[in-house]
Order: structure tokens, then C-alpha cells, then sequence
């Protein structure tokens, strides 16, 4: 029996079908993909807190301590020691989960401090270097303090650990805070900025507004903790790229900073931070 040939019009239809079949799928596709990021990078910034909390079983209690590099007169050219990362590294062994698994830019950000991975202040080989996608809090760490005399913060001397950022997404060593005012509390929540601004690479994807995941991303916590934190544009300064304030992610690096409703005009570590 000869069998029949498809006309061109079923053919039209099961590659219509095929095309409505594929733009339902492709998104949810997607979604799994982005799913799978957040989720695994959920899991690194969770092993950052507890290898953070070895850290700071052998050190007196203390945290990181990264001092400001720029701006301090009589610091030479990468005489600031090595890289937060590589401070921590002994804790985890691995060098893959310094990077968030959403961003792929190369980040080598060069203000006194070695690169990660590089082995002393003239150690110009690359074979060893790797990213590191991820900021620590400045009140934690006192980045603004003089690199001179460096110290950290300690962790009994925080309040409300659970609610206090240790980790979070930054193209630098050290998060600034952004002060915003909610019913008469002024608080400090980690700052970010748009793309092209010195901290705006948390918007991943050019002018597209959203950061990391579904308009948030993740946290680690100054407890060991780790989880997730939405993003809040401001207004229309949200959309001015050389804006530092743009926008913030609603994860405190200082809980109970002012129940004054004014954010004063010094924020440092030294005036609000532990």
C-alpha cells in the first residue's frame, strides 16, 4: 500500500505547532536556568558564611579586617597584603565560589590590594589569579579606617547578627551603605548603582533594571546565614547611571542604624559601625 506524502498545509501546522510548542518552553527553560544560579549561588555565599565563621574562631573573634586602600598618603603601590579572598581561602578550597555564577566579567579591581590569587606585591603571573564576584560589608570590616593601623569588627559586639550583611554581590573588596528612611527609621542597606557607576555591575545586563535574580540577589549574613534580598530602585534617580545611589538591596549592613529619621551626614564604621 503506497503510503501518503504530508501536503504542505499539515506541514505548515506541525511547524506552527512546533513554533507555539517552543515559545512556551524556551521561557520556562530559562526560568530553570536562572533557578539553578540562584540557588547554587545561594549555596556558595552559605559556605563564604561558615568559612567566615572558622576565620573568626581563629582569630579572636574578629572579622576580615580591609581597610581602604585609596586616598591614605605615604601607602605604596599594592603594599595593602593580600586579597580578602585569599584570606579566606584556606577555609573553603575552593576557588570557583568566589564568583557568582550570574556574572561573567573579569574582576580585577586594582586599588592597593593584591589580585586574587596573586602571591606577593610584585607576583605579575596571571596562571594563579581568579574571580571574586563578591563585596564584604564595610562596617564589618572597617574598610574606611586607616590601612596603617587595620581592624575589624567583632562579631559579639553585633546586636542582631542575622540581620546584619556580611557577603553580598560588588565588583569591590568593601560595600558602601546607602541610608534610607522607613517610618521615622533611618537605616543602612547595601548600595548599589547602575551600570557604569563604580559599583553598578550588581544591574547585570546593561540598562536593564533588575539585579541578579527576579530583581534581587543573595546575601551572606554575619551569622553564617545566607539568603535573599530584593532590590528597590529609587525613583527616578534609579535611572541615571552616574547615580552612586540609584538603588539599594533591602539587606542591612547596620541594623538599627537612627530611630531619628535623619541620616547624618558621616557614615563611616568609625562613627556607626561596631
Amino acid at each position: 500500500m503506497q503510503r501518503r506524502a504530508f501536503t504542505l498545509i499539515e506541514l505548515l501546522v506541525v511547524i506552527a505547532i512546533i513554533a507555539i510548542l517552543a515559545a512556551i518552553l524556551f521561557p520556562v527553560f530559562a526560568q530553570a536556568k536562572t533557578a539553578a544560579k540562584k540557588t547554587n549561588d545561594l549555596s556558595q555565599l552559605k559556605q563564604h558564611g561558615l568559612s567566615t565563621m572558622m576565620y573568626i574562631g581563629d582569630y579572636d573573634d574578629k572579622f576580615p579586617a580591609i581597610p581602604a586602600a585609596g586616598g591614605w598618603t605615604g601607602m605604596a603601590a599594592n603594599s595593602m597584603g593580600p586579597h580578602w579572598a585569599d584570606r579566606l581561602f584556606p577555609y573553603v578550597k575552593n576557588k570557583g565560589i568566589f564568583s557568582d555564577p550570574s556574572n561573567t566579567r573579569q574582576l580585577y579591581f586594582d586599588q592597593g590590594y593584591w589580585k586574587p590569587g596573586q602571591r606577593s606585591a610584585t607576583d605579575t603571573s596571571t596562571a594563579n589569579l581568579y574571580r571574586v564576584g563578591y563585596s564584604l560589608n564595610q562596617m564589618l570590616t572597617h574598610s574606611d579606617v586607616d590601612p596603617r593601623t587595620p581592624r575589624s569588627a567583632s562579631q559579639t559586639a553585633i546586636p542582631q547578627m542575622a540581620d546584619t550583611v556580611l557577603m553580598g554581590p560588588s565588583l569591590n573588596w568593601y560595600s558602601w551603605g546607602s541610608c534610607q528612611v522607613t517610618n521615622g527609621v533611618a537605616d543602612l542597606y547595601w548600595n548599589v548603582s547602575r551600570d557604569g557607576a563604580f559599583w553598578g555591575y550588581e544591574f547585570w545586563g546593561g540598562n536593564k533594571e533588575g539585579a541578579g535574580y527576579a530583581g534581587g540577589t543573595n546575601f551572606a549574613y554575619a551569622d553564617g546565614s545566607a539568603r535573599y534580598a530584593k532590590l528597590v530602585i529609587r525613583g527616578d534617580n534609579g535611572r541615571n547611571p552616574d547615580d552612586l545611589y540609584a538603588a539599594y538591596f533591602r539587606a542591612k549592613i547596620r541594623p538599627e542604624f537612627s530611630t531619628t529619621g535623619v541620616c547624618t551626614g558621616d557614615r563611616s564604621s568609625v562613627t556607626v559601625g561596631y
